[in-house]
């Protein structure tokens, strides 16, 4: 059984590790033409655009995706029902979400980013309906364990926007950020174009049930929740950055961050593999069958951490013969969050054995409390400190929660034993 379970997971994680690592290659030649297009500056206003809107993201299908992923990863004959409630769910709260974020954007305006509230409004429609349908298309697949097809849409996504930044490059004079907006709106729409029609061919069209959808409401907020609270504290600080400091700074944090969130690659594409074997462990023995799954992966994330950190450490020197030498400033904050990947595996093993286990709103409330801290920390570092304050803040956190959430596992198993055990011995 061991054997399947290995033969079943490596077999996924090598698609999803393919596919990561063409969307790695894809990516980076994406944002090094972005980089290079659009400047320190440029760079740093998109990126306080992008990030206020991921902190709403998740509300736009409310959940939905990871809903398809719990039950149809159990029963695959609800498959329609639950990727047509996913597709209705992104349109009514997208239409909800966009003039919010567009409110939002006069809020936290950088100060000398011209037009950012028609930034934000472009890139709000982009991310908010067409990208979550791509995204929904890849859990679709990944619910039936159908990893290969997963891989296709991941790669199909990062080929729109790297055509759309070419495009952007070489066919457009006025380099301007809102103008880039307008490209990334449209390589959205036809990835999610792309996405939705691959589904609806391979897996059947979608249907929809009201009464589903409702029975799910309470789930889907956990969901969208936790996910809330993680952009919060992933994404706050460029954010602030932007507002609070200088736009070079922003530029330079963001730039560093794209970094390490390539370096995440390798163990992203082993946590989507893994993650419906966490509800099937979870289906079968709760928090203990999570977390002995989460025991059994560990070892990955341990080795390639100590790796990746040593390895971006000693090669961020190199970053402005890639990005150019506007993006010096990138070498030292790289250095700083090296050891962030590694920190984040930790915390999503954790986070995902609850998750499994059927503890989602305590993965979310640990989610959310670390969000408040975080918003702290960079409200109070990032004026005295700019992009160090901001990396404090990132660290701490990412420590926090992994703490946190162990504690909590701990906690919960230790409570079923001293239930368990006076049953057993009557």
């Amino acid at each position: 059984m061991f054997l399947s379970f290995s033969q079943k997971l490596i077999k996924n994680s090598l698609w999803m590790s393919g596919a990561h690592s063409s969307r790695l290659l894809l990516h980076a030649a994406y944002f090094i033409v972005l980089t290079r297009s659009l400047g320190p500056e440029g760079l740093g206003i998109f990126a306080a655009a992008l990030s206020l809107i991921n902190i709403f993201i998740p509300f736009s299908s409310w959940g939905s995706g990871n809903i398809l992923v719990m039950h149809v990863s159990r029963e695959n004959k609800l498959f329609s029902v639950y990727w047509g409630n996913a597709l209705m769910l992104t349109f009514l709260t997208g239409i909800v979400l966009i003039p919010l974020t567009f409110f939002c954007g006069k809020l936290f305006a950088p100060t000398g980013a011209g037009r950012f509230v028609m930034i934000v409004f472009y890139t709000a429609i982009g991310e908010f309906l067409f990208y979550r349908i791509s995204e929904i298309a890849g859990q679709a697949f990944q619910a039936t364990e159908q990893l290969k097809n997963t891989a296709l849409l991941l790669t199909m996504v990062s080929c729109c926007r790297l055509l759309a930044a070419l495009g952007f490059t070489m066919l457009v004079s006025n380099h301007s950020v809102l103008v880039w907006s307008q490209w990334y709106l449209a390589a959205n729409f036809l990835s999610g174009l792309l996405s939705f029609a691959l589904v609806s061919k391979m897996k059947g069209r979608p249907s929809w049930s009201w009464e589903k959808a409702r029975e799910n409401l309470g789930d889907g907020f956990f969901f969208s929740t936790g996910i809330a609270a993680k952009s919060i504290y992933t994404d706050c600080d460029k954010i602030f950055l932007a507002r609070m400091a200088l736009l070079d700074a922003a530029g330079y944090y963001a730039a560093a961050y794209s970094i390490i969130s390539f370096a995440f690659t390798p163990i992203q594409a082993m946590l989507a593999a893994s993650y419906p074997l966490f509800f099937q462990a979870g289906s079968r023995g709760g928090v203990n069958e999570t977390f002995l799954l989460s025991k059994k992966l560990f070892p990955f994330p341990l080795l390639y951490g100590c790796v990746v950190a040593a390895s971006l450490f000693l090669g961020a020197p190199v970053l402005p013969f890639i990005l150019g030498e506007r993006f010096a400033g990138a070498v030292e904050i790289v250095r700083w969050l090296a050891i962030v990947p590694f920190l984040q595996a930790l915390h999503y093993l954790l986070a995902d054995a609850l998750t499994g286990a059927g503890l989602q709103r305590l993965r979310s409330a640990a989610q959310a409390v670390t969000a408040g801290f975080n918003i702290g920390l960079n409200f109070y570092l990032i004026p005295l400190y700019s992009w160090k304050g901001a990396a404090i803040a990132t660290l701490m956190s990412e420590t926090c929660l992994a703490i946190f959430l162990f504690v909590t596992i701990m906690y919960i198993k230790r409570e079923q034993q001293v239930h368990i055990t006076p049953q057993a011995m009557l």
